[in-house]
Protein backbone atom coordinates (compact mmCIF):
# COMPACT_ATOMS: atom_id res chain seq x y z
CA UNK A 1 0.00 0.00 0.00
CA UNK A 2 1.27 3.47 -1.04
CA UNK A 3 0.05 6.46 1.03
CA UNK A 4 1.88 9.35 2.74
CA UNK A 5 3.52 8.46 5.87
CA UNK A 6 3.70 10.57 9.47
CA UNK A 7 5.95 13.17 8.47
CA UNK A 8 3.29 15.43 6.20
CA UNK A 9 0.79 14.57 8.66
CA UNK A 10 -3.14 14.35 7.36
CA UNK A 11 -5.80 12.74 8.06
CA UNK A 12 -5.00 10.31 4.89
CA UNK A 13 -1.50 9.33 6.93
CA UNK A 14 -3.87 7.89 9.62
CA UNK A 15 -6.17 6.20 7.05
CA UNK A 16 -3.40 4.77 5.30
CA UNK A 17 -1.92 3.32 8.77
CA UNK A 18 -5.71 2.03 9.89
CA UNK A 19 -6.03 0.08 6.89
CA UNK A 20 -2.55 -1.31 6.13
CA UNK A 21 -2.48 -2.57 9.86
CA UNK A 22 -6.50 -4.07 9.02
CA UNK A 23 -5.21 -5.97 5.90
CA UNK A 24 -1.53 -6.38 6.97
CA UNK A 25 -0.45 -4.61 4.01
CA UNK A 26 3.22 -3.85 3.53
CA UNK A 27 3.49 0.19 3.53
CA UNK A 28 5.40 2.12 1.00
CA UNK A 29 5.58 5.77 2.19
CA UNK A 30 6.03 9.48 1.17
CA UNK A 31 8.82 10.88 3.52
CA UNK A 32 9.29 14.06 1.18
CA UNK A 33 5.90 14.46 -0.39
CA UNK A 34 6.63 17.79 -2.06
CA UNK A 35 8.70 21.17 -1.35
CA UNK A 36 8.03 22.20 2.10
CA UNK A 37 7.80 25.98 1.31
CA UNK A 38 4.07 24.51 -1.10
CA UNK A 39 2.61 23.28 2.05
CA UNK A 40 0.90 25.61 4.34
CA UNK A 41 1.75 23.38 7.52
CA UNK A 42 5.66 23.70 6.48
CA UNK A 43 6.10 24.38 10.30
CA UNK A 44 4.93 21.09 12.01
CA UNK A 45 6.43 19.01 8.77
CA UNK A 46 8.10 16.12 10.53
CA UNK A 47 7.79 17.41 13.92
CA UNK A 48 3.97 16.82 15.35
CA UNK A 49 3.83 13.46 18.17
CA UNK A 50 1.11 11.23 16.48
CA UNK A 51 -0.27 7.26 16.98
CA UNK A 52 1.40 6.06 13.40
CA UNK A 53 3.76 3.72 14.03
CA UNK A 54 5.38 1.31 11.29
CA UNK A 55 7.39 -1.68 12.31
CA UNK A 56 7.55 -2.74 8.57
CA UNK A 57 8.12 -0.18 6.60
CA UNK A 58 11.14 -0.48 4.30
CA UNK A 59 10.90 1.77 1.18
CA UNK A 60 9.98 5.57 1.51
CA UNK A 61 9.51 8.17 -1.68
CA UNK A 62 10.87 11.70 -1.80
CA UNK A 63 9.24 13.50 -4.15
CA UNK A 64 13.11 14.59 -5.50
CA UNK A 65 14.47 10.95 -5.78
CA UNK A 66 14.10 9.02 -8.87
CA UNK A 67 16.18 6.40 -7.19
CA UNK A 68 13.47 5.47 -3.87
CA UNK A 69 10.61 5.66 -7.19
CA UNK A 70 12.64 2.78 -8.48
CA UNK A 71 12.82 1.17 -5.00
CA UNK A 72 9.00 1.61 -4.95
CA UNK A 73 8.30 -0.49 -8.06
CA UNK A 74 10.78 -3.24 -7.13
CA UNK A 75 8.64 -3.65 -3.80
CA UNK A 76 5.79 -3.56 -5.43
CA UNK A 77 6.60 -5.93 -8.29
CA UNK A 78 7.21 -8.53 -5.46
CA UNK A 79 3.27 -8.38 -4.84
CA UNK A 80 -0.34 -9.63 -6.55
CA UNK A 81 -1.92 -6.13 -5.93
CA UNK A 82 -0.88 -2.96 -4.85
CA UNK A 83 -3.53 0.10 -3.13
CA UNK A 84 -2.45 3.40 -3.82
CA UNK A 85 -4.02 6.06 -1.85
CA UNK A 86 -4.94 9.10 -4.22
CA UNK A 87 -5.87 12.55 -2.94
CA UNK A 88 -4.06 15.18 -4.41
CA UNK A 89 -1.89 15.55 -7.34
CA UNK A 90 0.99 16.74 -5.45
CA UNK A 91 2.32 13.12 -5.63
CA UNK A 92 1.07 12.23 -9.05
CA UNK A 93 4.57 12.27 -10.74
CA UNK A 94 5.70 9.38 -8.24
CA UNK A 95 2.13 7.75 -8.91
CA UNK A 96 2.35 7.76 -12.59
CA UNK A 97 6.36 6.58 -12.82
CA UNK A 98 5.15 3.79 -10.45
CA UNK A 99 2.48 2.64 -12.68
CA UNK A 100 4.43 2.97 -15.95
CA UNK A 101 6.69 0.00 -14.42
CA UNK A 102 4.57 -1.97 -12.11
CA UNK A 103 3.45 -5.35 -12.89
CA UNK A 104 1.16 -6.07 -10.00
CA UNK A 105 -2.45 -5.78 -10.25
CA UNK A 106 -3.27 -1.76 -8.85
CA UNK A 107 -5.98 -0.20 -6.70
CA UNK A 108 -6.35 3.27 -6.45
CA UNK A 109 -8.28 4.22 -3.80
CA UNK A 110 -9.61 8.24 -3.94
CA UNK A 111 -9.87 10.19 -1.00
CA UNK A 112 -10.90 13.41 -2.96
CA UNK A 113 -11.47 13.71 -6.75
CA UNK A 114 -10.27 16.82 -7.43
CA UNK A 115 -8.82 18.74 -4.23
CA UNK A 116 -10.59 22.72 -3.77
CA UNK A 117 -7.11 24.52 -4.39
CA UNK A 118 -5.92 22.60 -7.28
CA UNK A 119 -9.27 22.92 -9.12
CA UNK A 120 -8.75 27.13 -8.61
CA UNK A 121 -5.49 27.00 -10.39
CA UNK A 122 -5.88 27.21 -14.57
CA UNK A 123 -2.69 25.44 -14.85
CA UNK A 124 -2.78 22.67 -12.08
CA UNK A 125 -6.00 22.24 -12.70
CA UNK A 126 -5.14 21.07 -16.87
CA UNK A 127 -2.46 19.08 -15.40
CA UNK A 128 -4.78 17.41 -12.54
CA UNK A 129 -7.36 16.67 -15.25
CA UNK A 130 -4.51 14.99 -17.82
CA UNK A 131 -2.63 13.17 -15.18
CA UNK A 132 -5.54 11.86 -13.43
CA UNK A 133 -6.91 10.54 -15.64
CA UNK A 134 -3.80 8.84 -17.47
CA UNK A 135 -3.36 7.16 -13.79
CA UNK A 136 -6.71 6.19 -12.96
CA UNK A 137 -7.01 4.48 -16.26
CA UNK A 138 -3.80 2.17 -15.70
CA UNK A 139 -5.99 0.97 -12.31
CA UNK A 140 -7.13 -2.32 -12.45
CA UNK A 141 -10.19 -1.39 -9.93
CA UNK A 142 -10.83 2.33 -8.54
CA UNK A 143 -12.19 2.46 -4.86
CA UNK A 144 -14.29 5.77 -3.29
CA UNK A 145 -15.71 6.11 -0.10
CA UNK A 146 -19.32 7.61 -0.82
CA UNK A 147 -21.84 7.56 -3.68
CA UNK A 148 -21.35 11.08 -4.92
CA UNK A 149 -17.95 10.45 -5.87
CA UNK A 150 -19.24 7.12 -7.39
CA UNK A 151 -21.47 8.32 -9.83
CA UNK A 152 -18.90 11.53 -10.62
CA UNK A 153 -16.26 8.36 -12.51
CA UNK A 154 -18.05 5.67 -12.82
CA UNK A 155 -19.79 7.39 -16.06
CA UNK A 156 -15.86 7.13 -17.10
CA UNK A 157 -14.73 4.10 -15.29
CA UNK A 158 -16.14 0.61 -15.60
CA UNK A 159 -14.66 -1.03 -12.35
CA UNK A 160 -14.96 0.86 -9.38
CA UNK A 161 -16.57 0.02 -5.98
CA UNK A 162 -17.64 1.69 -3.13
CA UNK A 163 -15.83 0.92 -0.08
CA UNK A 164 -16.69 3.54 3.35
CA UNK A 165 -14.13 5.11 5.53
CA UNK A 166 -13.90 3.68 8.91
CA UNK A 167 -13.82 5.13 11.98
CA UNK A 168 -11.05 6.65 13.67
CA UNK A 169 -11.15 4.38 17.06
CA UNK A 170 -7.55 5.05 18.18
CA UNK A 171 -8.82 7.82 20.25
CA UNK A 172 -8.99 7.91 24.02
CA UNK A 173 -12.06 9.46 25.95
CA UNK A 174 -10.50 11.96 29.11
CA UNK A 175 -14.20 12.78 30.48
CA UNK A 176 -13.31 16.33 30.20
CA UNK A 177 -16.05 18.73 30.63
CA UNK A 178 -15.80 22.96 30.47
CA UNK A 179 -16.99 24.63 33.70
CA UNK A 180 -20.50 25.46 34.53
CA UNK A 181 -21.43 22.27 32.08
CA UNK A 182 -21.13 24.92 29.06
CA UNK A 183 -22.32 23.48 25.84
CA UNK A 184 -19.41 22.72 24.07
CA UNK A 185 -19.12 23.48 20.22
CA UNK A 186 -16.32 21.89 17.89
CA UNK A 187 -15.08 22.72 14.25
CA UNK A 188 -12.25 20.15 13.82
CA UNK A 189 -9.95 20.38 11.01
CA UNK A 190 -8.18 22.82 8.62
CA UNK A 191 -9.67 26.39 8.06
CA UNK A 192 -10.93 26.66 4.81
CA UNK A 193 -13.63 28.42 2.63
CA UNK A 194 -15.44 25.33 1.35
CA UNK A 195 -15.85 24.56 4.56
CA UNK A 196 -18.31 27.32 5.29
CA UNK A 197 -17.33 28.09 9.18
CA UNK A 198 -18.52 31.41 8.23
CA UNK A 199 -22.45 29.92 8.33
CA UNK A 200 -21.25 28.03 11.66
CA UNK A 201 -20.06 31.48 13.34
CA UNK A 202 -22.88 33.26 12.58
CA UNK A 203 -25.70 30.29 13.46
CA UNK A 204 -23.95 30.06 16.53
CA UNK A 205 -24.56 33.86 17.13
CA UNK A 206 -27.84 33.19 16.28
CA UNK A 207 -28.49 30.21 18.53
CA UNK A 208 -27.93 32.39 21.72
CA UNK A 209 -27.16 29.82 23.99
CA UNK A 210 -26.41 31.02 27.10
CA UNK A 211 -23.25 29.11 28.71
CA UNK A 212 -22.32 28.05 25.43
CA UNK A 213 -18.55 28.16 23.77
CA UNK A 214 -17.64 27.79 20.46
CA UNK A 215 -14.45 26.16 18.89
CA UNK A 216 -12.61 26.70 16.15
CA UNK A 217 -9.83 24.31 15.69
CA UNK A 218 -7.09 24.21 13.21
CA UNK A 219 -4.71 25.91 10.76
CA UNK A 220 -6.04 28.51 9.16
CA UNK A 221 -5.32 27.87 5.54
CA UNK A 222 -7.99 30.36 4.10
CA UNK A 223 -7.77 33.30 6.50
CA UNK A 224 -11.00 34.33 8.63
CA UNK A 225 -11.58 37.82 10.42
CA UNK A 226 -11.95 37.66 13.72
CA UNK A 227 -15.67 37.26 14.81
CA UNK A 228 -14.69 39.89 18.09
CA UNK A 229 -17.15 36.98 19.96
CA UNK A 230 -16.57 36.37 23.45
CA UNK A 231 -17.55 32.78 23.47
CA UNK A 232 -16.32 32.06 20.11
CA UNK A 233 -12.26 31.27 20.14
CA UNK A 234 -10.07 30.57 17.33
CA UNK A 235 -7.12 27.98 18.25
CA UNK A 236 -5.01 28.07 15.27
CA UNK A 237 -2.99 25.66 15.79
CA UNK A 238 -2.20 21.69 14.22
CA UNK A 239 -3.89 19.35 16.66
CA UNK A 240 -1.40 16.28 17.77
CA UNK A 241 -3.16 13.15 19.19
CA UNK A 242 -2.92 14.39 22.73
CA UNK A 243 -4.84 17.27 21.73
CA UNK A 244 -7.43 15.77 19.65
CA UNK A 245 -8.24 13.21 22.51
CA UNK A 246 -8.62 16.69 24.83
CA UNK A 247 -10.34 18.39 22.00
CA UNK A 248 -13.06 15.94 21.43
CA UNK A 249 -13.40 14.80 25.18
CA UNK A 250 -14.74 18.51 25.99
CA UNK A 251 -17.20 18.79 22.92
CA UNK A 252 -20.46 18.31 23.24
CA UNK A 253 -21.59 18.96 19.49
CA UNK A 254 -19.68 18.70 16.03
CA UNK A 255 -20.50 20.93 13.17
CA UNK A 256 -19.31 20.28 9.67
CA UNK A 257 -20.96 23.15 7.46
CA UNK A 258 -19.28 22.21 4.41
CA UNK A 259 -20.18 23.55 0.69
CA UNK A 260 -18.56 20.54 -0.45
CA UNK A 261 -16.93 17.10 0.51
CA UNK A 262 -15.60 14.22 -0.79
CA UNK A 263 -15.74 13.23 3.07
CA UNK A 264 -14.81 14.12 6.91
CA UNK A 265 -12.09 12.24 8.45
CA UNK A 266 -13.49 14.73 11.32
CA UNK A 267 -17.03 12.56 11.08
CA UNK A 268 -15.65 9.69 11.90
CA UNK A 269 -13.61 10.86 14.59
CA UNK A 270 -17.11 12.16 16.18
CA UNK A 271 -19.04 9.40 15.86
CA UNK A 272 -16.11 6.90 17.42
CA UNK A 273 -16.83 9.33 20.68
CA UNK A 274 -20.86 9.16 19.92
CA UNK A 275 -21.40 13.00 19.50
CA UNK A 276 -24.11 14.54 17.69
CA UNK A 277 -22.62 15.90 14.28
CA UNK A 278 -24.54 18.71 12.72
CA UNK A 279 -23.52 18.58 8.73
CA UNK A 280 -24.53 19.29 5.39
CA UNK A 281 -25.96 16.92 3.17
CA UNK A 282 -23.40 16.59 1.06
CA UNK A 283 -20.70 14.53 -0.72
CA UNK A 284 -19.42 11.90 1.54
CA UNK A 285 -21.44 13.45 4.66
CA UNK A 286 -24.69 12.09 2.83
CA UNK A 287 -23.82 8.29 3.36
CA UNK A 288 -23.56 8.66 6.80
CA UNK A 289 -27.49 9.11 7.14
CA UNK A 290 -27.15 5.44 9.73
CA UNK A 291 -25.42 7.66 11.94
CA UNK A 292 -27.96 8.38 14.56
CA UNK A 293 -26.75 10.99 15.86
CA UNK A 294 -26.05 12.50 12.64
CA UNK A 295 -28.39 16.13 11.72
CA UNK A 296 -28.29 17.46 8.19
CA UNK A 297 -28.47 21.10 7.37
CA UNK A 298 -28.85 22.88 4.05
CA UNK A 299 -25.66 23.93 2.48
CA UNK A 300 -24.94 28.15 3.73
CA UNK A 301 -27.58 27.78 6.08
CA UNK A 302 -26.88 29.45 9.54
CA UNK A 303 -30.64 29.71 10.47
CA UNK A 304 -30.79 25.91 10.19
CA UNK A 305 -27.73 25.43 12.36
CA UNK A 306 -28.62 27.57 15.02
CA UNK A 307 -32.10 25.56 15.10
CA UNK A 308 -30.09 22.35 15.29
CA UNK A 309 -27.56 23.84 18.00
CA UNK A 310 -30.36 24.72 20.39
CA UNK A 311 -31.92 21.17 19.86
CA UNK A 312 -28.16 19.52 20.76
CA UNK A 313 -28.27 21.89 23.95
CA UNK A 314 -31.63 20.77 25.15
CA UNK A 315 -30.03 16.90 24.61
CA UNK A 316 -26.67 17.71 26.07
CA UNK A 317 -24.70 14.49 26.97
CA UNK A 318 -26.59 12.06 24.59
CA UNK A 319 -24.19 9.92 22.47
CA UNK A 320 -24.80 7.47 19.59
CA UNK A 321 -23.72 4.14 18.56
CA UNK A 322 -21.27 4.14 15.63
CA UNK A 323 -22.80 1.82 12.42
CA UNK A 324 -21.47 -1.69 12.15
CA UNK A 325 -20.39 -1.36 8.87
CA UNK A 326 -17.94 1.24 9.82
CA UNK A 327 -16.19 -0.63 11.85
CA UNK A 328 -12.81 -1.89 10.58
CA UNK A 329 -13.52 -5.51 10.72
CA UNK A 330 -16.32 -4.72 8.35
CA UNK A 331 -14.44 -3.04 6.16
CA UNK A 332 -11.86 -5.41 6.30
CA UNK A 333 -14.53 -7.89 4.50
CA UNK A 334 -15.31 -5.67 1.82
CA UNK A 335 -11.57 -4.49 0.75
CA UNK A 336 -10.73 -8.81 1.03
CA UNK A 337 -13.80 -9.12 -1.14
CA UNK A 338 -12.21 -6.38 -3.58
CA UNK A 339 -8.97 -7.95 -2.95
CA UNK A 340 -9.78 -11.52 -4.18
CA UNK A 341 -11.40 -10.23 -7.10
CA UNK A 342 -8.92 -8.17 -8.63
CA UNK A 343 -6.13 -10.45 -8.09
CA UNK A 344 -7.75 -13.45 -9.81
CA UNK A 345 -8.95 -11.04 -12.42
CA UNK A 346 -8.01 -12.05 -16.18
Amino acid sequence: MIGPGPEFLSGISYYTWKLCNTLDAIPILFRDMLPKFLFPGKERVGKVENKIQYTNCEVKLDWWNPITWMKAVRECNRHDVVVLQWWSVSVAHMYAFILAFCKAKVIIEIHETIDPLESSIMPIRAYSKAIRRWCWGKADRLVVHSKEDLSLISDNYIKVSLIPHGVYDQYKDRNLKLKDDELCVLFFGLVREYKGVKYLIEGFKKANISNSCLFVQGEQWDKLPDPEHPHIHFLERYADDKWVEVMFSYADVVVLPYLRASSSGVAHIAMHYGLPIIATNTGGLADLSDYEGMFYVPVGDSDAIAKQLNICSQNRGKRYKVPDRLQWSEIKKEWISVLSTVSTAR
